[in-house]
């Protein structure tokens, strides 16, 4: 992946540098009076540029002017598009779209189910998984399944306000480890989790929020991986 950055740009180095299909993006009432700093990546280039590759980037870098900052890149994931988005950085856009958002693709299989689809169907990437957890409700469709093909899961039950996220991860002997994720170790005060489509009692530190399920399960899904900002209490034994 190669890439420049041009740091403190006067809009006159600053439309030189830049290709002229952008050129209409660089406003003179607001590039003039300011310097920018680009984040160039090769537009020849075909590989696809994923967050951990933008995070790398910007270490590397080190700190930036607090100038306007414009980055131009082309086959971007969407988490990586995101990511430029937040730190700053304007991405420019071509007339047949300089930046290509690509799916974020899981590295295994991944089967999503949920009430009313018990059969389910296979899911490729995770904007999709993302989308259907935007349809999770406590009164109808109060649970979403990702299933891997080990048989190891994660899944969540209530509404997007509180809902409860748990995962099971077989091994290659076929035993198994169940979590409950919550934020911080448990407290002891239980609370009800769901609605009229059922219920579940769970620790307080479980109660989650449709964010944090989100966070919870993106990473479970890409990596196997349990993200670190919640507690994983360990309950296997409540299974055997």
């Amino acid at each position: 992946m190669k890439y420049r950055v041009y740091r403190s740009l006067e809009l006159t180095a600053l439309r030189a540098l830049i290709p002229k299909r952008f050129h209409s993006q660089l406003k003179s009432s607001e590039f003039a009076a300011h310097k920018s700093t680009v984040l160039f990546f090769d537009q020849k280039s075909k590989s696809i540029i994923s967050a951990e590759m933008i995070r790398e980037v910007l270490g590397s870098v080190g700190s930036l002017p607090k100038f306007q900052r414009i980055a131009l890149a082309k086959n971007l994931t969407r988490d990586a598009a995101e990511l430029l988005t937040k730190t700053g950085f304007r991405l420019l856009n071509g007339k047949k779209s300089n930046v290509e958002i690509k799916p974020t693709l899981f590295p295994e299989r991944v089967h999503y189910s949920r009430p009313g689809a018990y059969s389910g169907w296979p899911i490729k990437n995770w904007e999709t998984a993302n989308r259907l957890l935007g349809f999770l409700n406590a009164d109808k469709k109060n649970f979403a399944i990702f299933d891997l093909p080990d048989g190891s899961y994660i899944q969540c039950l209530g509404g997007k306000k509180a809902l409860t996220v748990e995962a099971r991860i077989y091994d290659s002997e076929g035993h198994f480890r169940h979590w409950v994720f919550g934020k911080g170790s448990p407290s002891g005060h239980k609370v009800t989790i769901g609605g009229t489509a059922g219920q579940v009692v769970v620790d307080s530190t479980q109660s989650l929020q449709m964010r944090d399920a989100r966070l919870i399960i993106r990473r479970f899904l890409m990596s196997r991986g349990f993200s670190q900002k919640y507690f994983a209490q360990d309950v296997t034994q409540r299974f055997i």
